[in-house]
């Protein structure tokens, strides 16, 4: 398996015949006031390796730091997969990328925080159970049902009680919502998508090759 050159990198200009990556890192959340996975990622920004066949072919990464909130993953990420990408304004101008090719990157790789232990390299995506507040306090919104409403204390008031909200409604509802917690994910566009989507990448031969050159590396599903 072809790999970043070990020599070191360049802060040059993407070349014609690159292959262009695009790496993400997460922002400060909650307890985490520095983010270890923009960390791990921003060095990498604008620079150049080459892979480790005869051709040597340049690969330039393009560091991204995505905000921890559900609106800016769910806004963000889909416009980084398009062609062409739409990348935003970084908050740092110091990591302000080259512009993304026209026909998308060849390589997008999500960089998460995660527990004590080594790497994972994560297989599977939910489309649901995002339960905990994001780093503004906000929650997931609820996914509908299906009869197409949505249950929670975020969905809207029955017709019946118009936009008068009396604290008795509001207080049966909070009380309806513990007991019976909405289900809180990808709703509204991702209908047709299951559950549980799982990577085409290999990750069993990308584990082996990480083992190879060093790394600490297990798969996590």
């Amino acid at each position: 398996m072809a790999g970043p050159a070990p020599s070191s990198p360049s802060t040059i200009p993407p070349q014609p015949t690159a292959l262009r990556v695009l790496v993400t890192g997460f922002g400060p959340f909650s307890t985490v006031k520095v983010n270890p996975s923009w960390l791990a990622v921003k060095p990498l920004h604008n620079t150049t390796l080459h892979t480790l066949d005869p051709a040597a072919r340049p690969i330039h990464i393009t560091a991204l730091e995505v905000p921890v909130t559900y609106t800016d993953v769910l806004f963000l990420t889909p416009r980084f997969h398009a062609s062409p990408p739409v990348l935003p304004s970084p908050r740092d101008p110091a990591v302000a990328p080259y512009p993304p090719p026209a026909d998308g990157f060849d390589f997008i790789l999500h960089v998460g925080v995660a527990g004590p232990g080594p790497m994972r390299a994560e297989k599977r995506g939910r489309k649901v159970g995002y339960n905990t507040p994001d780093a503004e306090g906000r929650l997931c919104a609820p996914v509908p049902t299906e009869d197409g409403d949505a249950v929670g204390p975020n969905a809207a008031p029955p017709s019946g009680a118009g936009q008068v909200r009396s604290m008795l409604y509001d207080w049966a509802r909070s009380f309806a919502a513990y007991l019976d917690p909405p289900v809180r994910g990808f709703g509204k566009g991702y209908e047709a998508f299951q559950d549980e989507l799982f990577t085409e990448v290999d990750s069993d031969a990308l584990i082996g090759y990480l083992k190879e050159t060093g790394f600490t590396v297990c798969p996590c599903l």
